[in-house]
């Protein structure tokens, strides 16, 4: 802890020397504390992330989780304080609900659902927490919406706080049914005239069925063996690049596989996971950009490349909204976190059927099925129809339903639904005027931190301040993985 402190101080240091208001100290001190282990010993990876968040608004809020929890430790805002508010117990949460962490995921059944698809930083929260992170995203969506028809952007703006409202009654009109003994709804459809969420799903199918992921990231030898592309897949995201794994860490890669098949909800075949190839992937997320990532092209259920699949690897670390809760209560380590989370979460406890965990280098690895036919909801498709206030408000109202349905099972406490829905119900109108109001207030926050982090990041270089710890140096075949190649390096 000692050097960790020292780095933070090192930034903070830095900073309060820069022409910088208290708040631009508040966000870097935020961001480096949370950053400073990772630039230790891969300070080009964070780097990396750091550009991608001063270069676009949506970026920085992905990245800015650390930020959103000081703010709400810290209680000087708004954020923290409700009416409505809920010492405890504290519920299931993914931590992060912002709207680009929501997408489609098929399950064991072959069936299709959109679904919360990034529990990297799952843990046990107060249920505001969800609430109010995904009703400021999406503001912050209505904001950005139809880049190129700024009239059609400024009637989505000018809706923000409906659209934020709208997500604000689908949670609650969710828990309060749920409260009563309705059911756990599975979307699997868009209903309602959403459709951002049928647009999602009909893309899906077709990615699936057209096997995008083998036919755009893999090539076949002359001997009909496929191999993972190096390099850049595509063009128009040149950061994002695959390159070879180290022979040492490639080497372990079948074991990490097997102990994985171990966690899943649905068994599969042994045979199923022999690796033909690996690539380590570069310049993928925001937030896990420095993140260890792998692509593992796996054999499938037959020798016929046609039915080859891909998984992807990536780094797990503790939580980072931590601290509510004693270390234990929830989960002895960060693969059982995560897996309890997502099979609680879900519509259906294998929504992913291959999403495992597995160690691999020292590393927690989550698991999951890389596919083309997986689609996350992305800000740069809410144009035309999709990016009209009705189809935000309708999406809006879809997400805040699912993360009520995380919220109600925590399997710790089977009455959540219950004890939210009797805050909510001594004024179920007034709830959704606070949420919405507090989501445009602090979008606006958050606009203005972005602003002030990419003027700190040109004050005070790539990493905040921080410099890599020289005295401690990781292994060789780590030390390769820890720097980008030159074709994924940061925009």
């Amino acid at each position: 802890m000692g050097r960790l402190a020292k780095l933070v101080g090192l930034a903070l240091l830095a900073a309060c020397g820069a022409p910088a208001d208290a708040r631009r100290r508040e966000v870097v001190s935020a961001i480096t504390a949370a950053d400073a282990p990772l630039i230790r010993n891969r300070p080009e990876l964070v780097a990396g992330k750091y550009q991608k968040m001063a270069s676009d608004l949506v970026d920085y809020y992905r990245g800015v989780l650390p930020v959103y929890g000081h703010d709400w430790r810290e209680g000087r805002s708004e954020l923290s304080r409700s009416k409505f508010a809920l010492d405890g117990p504290l519920v299931l949460s993914s931590s992060d609900p912002h709207p680009e962490n929501f997408g489609t995921l098929r399950a064991a059944d072959g069936t299709w659902a959109l679904e919360p698809n990034d529990f990297d930083s799952a843990d046990r929260l107060p249920y505001l927490w969800d609430v109010r992170r995904l009703c400021s995203g999406m503001v912050l969506v209505a904001r950005q919406s139809n880049p190129d028809v700024p009239g059609a952007r400024l009637a989505a703006s000018d809706d923000a706080q409906q659209i934020a409202r709208a997500a604000v009654e689908g949670y609650r009109d969710a828990i309060l049914s749920m409260a009563a003994g309705g059911p756990r709804v599975r979307v699997v459809a868009g209903s309602d005239g959403d459709l951002i969420t049928a647009d999602l799903l009909q893309r899906s199918l077709k990615g699936w069925n057209g096997q995008s992921e083998l036919t755009d990231e893999t090539t076949l030898d002359a001997n009909g063996v496929r191999h993972v592309i190096r390099g850049v897949p595509d063009p128009t995201t040149p950061t994002s690049a695959y390159a070879d794994l180290p022979p040492e860490a490639l080497a372990t890669l079948p074991a990490a596989l097997a102990q994985y098949a171990s966690s899943l909800e649905v068994p599969v075949d042994p045979a199923e996971l022999t690796l033909l190839d690996a690539a380590q992937e570069f310049g993928s997320g925001v937030a896990s950009w420095p993140r260890v990532r792998v692509l593992a092209l796996v054999r499938g259920p037959s020798d016929d490349p046609s039915d080859d699949f891909m998984l992807e690897l990536k780094e797990m670390s503790d939580s980072g909204v931590g601290g509510w809760l004693p270390p234990g209560v929830v989960a002895d380590t960060n693969p059982q976190r995560v897996l309890q989370s997502i099979h609680a979460g879900w519509g259906v406890p294998d929504a992913d059927p291959r999403w495992g965990a597995t160690s691999w280098l020292g590393f927690d690895m989550q698991v999951k099925t890389h596919s083309g036919g997986f689609k996350t909801f992305k800000v740069e498709k809410a144009i035309g129809a999709l990016g009209t206030p009705a189809s935000l408000e309708r999406f809006a109202r879809t997400l805040g339903g699912l993360v009520a349905r995380v919220h109600a099972s925590t399997p710790e406490t089977p009455d959540m639904a219950k004890r939210i829905a009797a805050v909510i119900g001594t004024d179920p109108e007034g709830f959704a005027d606070e949420q919405a109001a507090l989501a445009v207030s602090y979008e606006v926050q958050v606009e203005a931190d972005w602003a002030g982090f990419s003027q700190s990041l040109q004050e005070l270089g790539p990493t905040l301040g921080l410099t890599p710890d020289a005295s401690e140096h990781a292994p060789p075949e780590l030390t390769q993985m820890f720097a980008p190649p030159s074709f994924g390096a940061a925009p």
